[in-house]
C-alpha cells in the first residue's frame, strides 16, 4: 500500500509537463512583483503591446480584444434642435447701416489751436521777476516783489494787481494824509495874520533891527501854535509821497519795459498789452483828467494868492503832459489813473464831518464884512506874475551882490575890486 501510494505520488509529479510547472510558480511569483512585459510601446498603448511566450511550442496567448473605446466626458454631442411649430415669429425687416463720416477738423483751425496754445505764456510764478532780474533792496524792486506777490497768491490780472497794490498803499498813507490835510487847513486859516508877520520880519531884517526882527518872530510863533500848525509839516508830505510815487513809477516801468510774456496779456479791454504805449491815448487823458478834477475839488480851497497862480500852473501841467506821458507802458499810465482815483476818493473823505473832526480839519474863514473879496487869477495874471517873479528874483540877485561888494571895499578901503 505504501510503495503504491509513493508509486501514485511520484506518477502524478511525473505526469505534469514543464509549461505547467511554470506557469504555476509565475502564478505563485506574481503576487510578489510585477510581471514585465516586453515590446509595450508608450506612444501606442495597449493596444500596441504583443506578449512573448517562453514556451511559443506548447501554446500561445490569445490575441487580446481592445476595448470599445469610451466616450470622453468632455466631449459632448449638440442635440438637434427642433423647430417649434405654431408661433410665427414676426420677421423684421431690414434695418439700413449708414456709416458716421468721420469728425474731420479742418487743418486750418488745427493749426491755429495749436498755434494758439504754444503762444500762450506760461502762469506766472513767485520769483520769475526774479529770475529776469528784478526785485531787490530799492525801493522800486519792494513795488515789483509785491507786485508779483499779490498777482499770483490772488490770481487777479495784472492790471487789477496794480489797482490792488496802488489802493493798499494810499490806503497806508491815508491816516498821514489826512494829517498833513489837518495842518494844512489850520495854516490857511491864520494866513491873513501869519502874511502880516512875516512882511515884519522881513522889513526887520532888511532894516537890520535886530529887535523888532525877534519881536515878530514870537509873534508869529505864538500864532502858530495857538492855530495848532506847523508850516514846516507841510514838507513831509512830498518828502512821503515822491518816494513812493518815483518807485511805482521804475518799478512797473522796467518791468514793462522788459516785454515779459505774461505782461503782454495782463491788460483789459482795449488795452490787452501792458508793455507798449496806448494807441487810443485814452489812458494818457483819463490820467490828467484826474488830475484836473483832483485840483478843482481839492479840500483847501485857496484861490487867492500865490495858490491861485499854483492851481493854475497844475492845469496847464495837466494839459501838456498828456502828449509826454502817451509814450510810457500802459501798465504806468494804470498805476497812474489808479493813484489819481484813490486820491479822488481821499479827497471826498476829507469832506465827511466825522473825518474832519477827527483830524481837527477846519474851514476856511470868511472874510470880514466890507472887506475886498479877492476873485482868482486867471491865466494871464498867472504868466504876468510869473514874469514879475522872475524880474523880482534877478533884482533881488543883482542888489545881494551889490551890497556884498560894498562890504567888502567898507572892510578893504585900500583895496579895488
Amino acid at each position: 500500500m505504501l510503495l503504491l501510494r509513493a508509486t501514485r505520488q511520484t506518477g502524478l509529479r511525473g505526469t505534469l509537463p514543464l509549461s505547467r510547472k511554470l506557469s504555476i510558480a509565475a502564478a505563485s511569483q506574481g503576487f510578489a512583483r510585477p510581471a514585465y512585459r516586453l515590446g509595450t510601446n508608450p506612444t501606442l498603448g495597449v493596444s500596441a503591446s504583443r506578449t512573448l511566450s517562453l514556451w511559443p511550442l506548447w501554446g500561445s496567448s490569445k490575441p487580446t480584444t481592445p476595448a470599445p473605446a469610451q466616450p470622453s466626458p468632455d466631449t459632448t454631442t449638440p442635440e438637434p434642435v427642433e423647430s417649434v411649430a405654431g408661433i410665427d415669429a414676426p420677421v423684421s425687416p431690414p434695418i439700413e447701416v449708414t456709416q458716421a463720416e468721420p469728425n474731420i477738423i479742418s487743418p486750418d483751425v488745427t493749426s491755429s489751436t495749436l498755434d494758439a496754445l504754444s503762444s500762450s505764456p506760461a502762469a506766472h510764478q513767485l520769483g520769475d521777476f526774479a529770475a529776469n532780474g528784478f526785485g531787490g533792496a530799492w525801493p522800486s524792486g519792494w513795488v515789483q516783489t509785491a507786485l508779483e506777490f499779490l498777482h499770483v497768491q490772488t490770481g487777479l490780472p495784472w492790471w487789477a494787481s496794480i489797482f490792488l497794490l496802488t489802493a493798499i498803499v494810499r490806503t497806508s498813507l491815508l491816516p498821514l494824509n489826512l494829517k498833513l490835510v489837518g495842518n494844512a487847513s489850520r495854516l490857511a486859516r491864520v494866513q491873513p495874520q501869519l502874511a502880516v508877520l512875516t512882511d515884519q520880519i522881513k522889513r526887520a531884517r532888511d532894516a537890520g533891527d535886530s529887535a523888532a526882527l525877534q519881536h515878530a518872530g514870537f509873534r508869529a510863533q505864538k500864532l502858530l501854535e495857538s492855530a495848532g500848525a506847523n508850516p514846516f509839516k507841510g514838507l513831509l508830505g512830498p518828502l512821503v509821497q515822491m518816494p513812493v510815487a518815483l518807485s511805482f513809477f521804475f518799478g512797473i516801468r522796467n518791468v514793462c519795459n522788459a516785454g515779459l510774456p505774461t505782461l503782454k496779456e495782463g491788460g483789459i479791454g482795449w488795452f490787452t498789452d501792458l508793455t507798449v504805449a496806448d494807441p487810443t491815448w485814452a489812458l494818457p487823458i483819463l490820467s490828467s483828467a484826474s488830475m484836473l478834477i483832483l485840483l478843482e475839488t481839492s479840500a483847501i480851497d485857496a484861490q487867492a494868492g500865490a495858490a491861485g497862480h499854483t492851481r493854475n500852473f497844475f492845469r496847464v501841467l495837466s494839459l501838456i503832459t498828456i502828449p509826454i506821458v502817451s509814450y510810457l507802458p500802459a501798465g504806468v499810465l494804470v498805476y497812474f489813473v489808479a493813484n489819481g482815483v484813490f486820491m479822488l476818493i481821499q479827497n471826498a473823505l476829507v469832506k465827511v464831518p466825522s473825518i474832519r473832526k477827527r483830524y481837527n480839519i477846519v474851514d476856511k474863514p470868511a472874510p470880514p464884512p466890507g472887506a475886498k473879496v479877492t476873485t482868482a487869477p486867471t491865466f494871464t495874471d498867472s504868466l504876468r506874475a510869473l514874469r514879475d517873479g522872475v524880474k523880482d528874483a534877478a533884482r533881488k540877485a543883482r542888489e545881494q551882490q551889490e551890497a556884498e561888494a560894498r562890504a567888502r571895499a567898507r572892510a578893504n578901503p585900500g583895496k579895488r575890486n
